[in-house]
């Protein structure tokens, strides 16, 4: 039965003094006495329910937090496995009626060598944070997790066993403060916002990291974690939580408005309304109509000359993260980007015990193509309509192992893609894992020359390359062997795409291949001198048509170090033969050299150069040139609000004999960040692409109350450069508010 006590909401306070938390914080600072951690001992946590929220200001000054489970022991991890910190770290935990309430103590020796900065919220930051991360299913395959730095910049991902991905987001609140002897962290997270089992008594893995950067990145971790652990999630610790935990708000709705006025279109103006219904704590219906999938932010620059595949950016729209990792499988038959400009959108996700089960549908009004062929790929828009489908099941049968349904479909007139399959991943012993696909795909293809007509040197078999009405039945297959341990690592893999297999709710950049290789790794942990562990490798493959005949066969050295004064140098060579048209080519070769370092709290530069010989795709007949490419960066930070970001990459292709060049881009990125605080920032970026001649000038003001509730004014700019001088081809000015409201 809960505790029926009258609570005040959680809330976020600015004011900047406490009333009695250094008193506090000085009696828990007496008491802190450090546990020796032990290989294998289980951690737990019974996590008290507050008869009143705490403030969450930062001060732990709440008499609730006098109420808190405490937990502290923490272990170093990295560099020096299993040593004591060198400085301690507590946690304290409790729940409200409404949030999981967190405060983090965070002691120093030298406050002065803190390295903090101010940002905006999803702003991965170099120097210390504190995180948490949640397994809400106790499955191990995925991990919510939250990060606070000493500024109060926040950041969510949602970490699974292969990806991170950060631009997951969920509403929750932090605050912090910076005080003689330890900064500290009050965090509130709603139970609204997490995806738990709807039981009356919680069982969560969890764990809390400190990470500290100063001479070497230091990990501390309150879970004793080894390095010859298979998953970066095995041996998280118990939090119980002995309520149902319910959520008084069940509906959420998130209306727009975007204004906007622009050289070519004059003044527009579009509205939407966005929506969220929890049917349960794991069972969620997600809803659009006529949403605003523009991106505020947008994608960075790619170099795509010289290139024969389609090139791939990462989805961050919020309707489609909602659970995105239920739909990643080892072929990506899902990639919600190919969903462009939905007028209606329905979603719904949930969890039954060991079963998660995931469905989208959307009324698409600009369909985009990614139309897979040998060795290459083309990228297509359109303003047709199409309606797309996506259903996935997965069971999971024991810890990090699941077997899974995919079926996906797009219709657009009297044409179809349809996509099914089965896949699974396996845990075997203590550090081997096997996961496999098979996927099955249906195509009648639009028969309109309009929307692609086609190139000779694409068909295959009896097929077209053309958008012609013919109707394709292919397969796909994946599998994978993998050792995740101490010292060896390896990846066993096999795939095939069969030349008629398409997901056109996917992204599949190639087919007509069956590929097979080998990556294996053996890392070494000296911790002494100037470095902290090396790496070296080899990593080799074949690729085949389909149905036989060389395509790629290489090898490929590699050697990494990490470096004291958080510095990464990794060194590569590749080395190989490759047949593209019916034309073989024997001595293609890279050289690759990568070099990163966050030395100094002011600036982290960094530097790739890649030194070779490759096939030029556009030359006839084929050739190959000399590759130069060349990307650095440098991230300054003279003030702890000001961030000065400045990009720049060149690719060259030459032919020596014929003192050629065959192909030269170079693309530059000015961005100037000033953040008055986490929530209120301005930004202002430079784009150059030498390619097209454009420069483009992004201003933006933000305001973002939370992930959802957020205010945008912003205008974009775009120039061509002609003769020395710069030409203003279009421009516009938009305003952009949406605001989340519960129900």
């Amino acid at each position: 039965m809960r505790n029926s006590t009258s609570r005040r909401a959680l809330s976020v306070s600015t004011n900047p003094f406490g009333s009695g938390g250094l008193l506090f914080l000085a009696a828990l600072s007496l008491s802190c006495a450090f546990t020796d951690p032990c290989a294998g001992a289980t951690r737990e946590a019974c996590v008290p329910e507050f008869t009143v929220s705490p403030q969450i200001d930062g001060y732990l000054d709440d008499y609730c937090w006098k109420e808190a489970e405490r937990v502290d022991g923490f272990v170093e991890v990295e560099p020096r496995e299993g040593a004591r910190p060198d400085v301690d770290t507590q946690v304290l935990l409790g729940y409200d009626e409404h949030n999981l309430c967190i405060a983090f103590l965070c002691y120093e020796d030298e406050m002065s060598k803190i390295r903090t900065r101010e940002a905006k919220r999803d702003t991965y930051v170099e120097g210390d944070w504190v995180q948490i991360s949640l397994d809400t299913y106790n499955t191990s395959t995925s991990v919510y997790s939250f990060q606070v730095n000493p500024s109060g910049v926040t950041v969510d991902m949602l970490e699974t066993l292969e990806t991170a991905d950060i631009n997951f987001d969920i509403e929750w609140y932090a605050a912090t403060r910076i005080l003689d002897h330890m900064w500290t962290v009050e965090i509130g997270i709603p139970f609204k916002s997490l995806r738990f089992p709807s039981t009356g008594r919680q069982h969560w893995r969890v764990d809390f990291i400190r990470h500290r950067p100063r001479d070497s990145v230091a990990f501390y971790s309150w879970v004793f974690h080894t390095r010859d652990e298979s998953s970066p999630f095995a041996g998280m610790g118990h939090l119980y939580i002995d309520s149902e935990l319910l959520t008084s708000e069940r509906y959420a709705i998130l209306p727009y408005v975007v204004m906007a006025e622009g050289r070519e279109d004059g003044f527009t103006s579009r509205l939407g309304l966005s929506g969220k219904c929890w049917l349960s704590s794991d069972f969620i219906c997600d809803w659009a109509f006529n949403p605003d999938y523009a991106q505020i932010e947008s994608d960075a620059p790619q170099i795509d000359v010289n290139t024969t595949f389609a090139l791939y950016y990462p989805e961050k729209r919020p309707f489609f993260l909602e659970r995105k990792s239920l739909f990643e499988t080892p072929i990506q038959a899902v990639y919600t980007r190919t969903i462009n400009d939905p007028l209606v959108a329905l979603k719904f996700t949930g969890r039954w015990r060991q079963v998660s089960v995931g469905y989208v549908t959307a009324l698409d009004e600009h369909t985009p193509w990614v139309v897979p062929f040998a060795q290459q790929s083309v990228s297509l828009r359109s303003d047709r309509r199409s309606v797309s489908s996506i259903l996935r099941v997965s069971y999971d049968f024991r810890k990090e192992s699941n077997l899974g349904i995919l079926a996906t479909s797009r219709e657009l007139g009297g044409s179809y893609n349809r996509v099914f399959g089965l896949d699974g991943r396996v845990k075997l012993l203590k550090s081997y894992y096997l996961s496999l696909q098979g996927l099955l795909s249906a195509t009648r293809e639009p028969d309109d020359g309009s929307l692609f007509e086609g190139h000779p040197w694409l068909d295959f078999g009896e097929h077209t390359s053309g958008f012609d009405g013919e109707y394709l039945g292919g397969k796909a297959f994946a599998l994978k062997f993998a050792r995740n341990a101490r010292y060896l690592d390896f990846d066993l893999w096999y795939e095939g795409y069969s030349p008629d297999f398409r997901a056109e709710n996917g992204f599949i950049k190639e087919n007509d291949l069956k590929s097979g290789g080998i990556d294996t790794r053996l890392t070494f942990w000296p911790n002494r001198h100037f470095v902290n562990y090396l790496t070296v490798g080899v990593k080799g493959g074949k690729t085949q048509g389909y149905h036989g005949g060389e395509r790629k066969k290489y090898v490929k050295p590699a050697i990494s170090l990490m470096l004291k004064k958080q510095s990464l140098l990794t060194l590569s060579y590749t080395s190989g033969r490759t047949t593209f048209q019916n034309q073989r080519f024997d001595k293609v070769w890279t050289a690759e050299g990568t070099f990163v370092s966050s030395w100094s709290r002011y600036l982290s530069p960094g530097i790739v150069y890649r030194y070779g010989r490759e096939i030029n795709y556009s030359a006839h007949p084929l050739e190959l040139g000399y590759l130069y490419l060349g990307i650095m960066w440098f991230d300054f930070r003279p003030l702890s609000r000001l961030n000065l970001y400045f990009s720049y990459a060149k690719y060259l292709l030459e032919d020596k004999d014929k003192r050629e060049v065959a192909f030269e881009q170079s693309t530059y990125q000015y961005r100037l960040t000033y953040s008055l605080s986490p929530r209120l920032t301005s930004r202002l970026i430079v784009q150059h692409d030498s390619s097209s001649r454009e420069v483009v000038l992004s201003a933006l003001f933000s305001f973002q109350a939370s992930p959802f509730t957020a205010l945008y004014l912003g205008s974009n700019h775009t120039m061509e450069r002609l003769a020395g001088r710069l030409d203003q081809r279009g421009w516009d000015v938009y305003l952009k508010v949406q605001y989340r409201m519960w129900m």
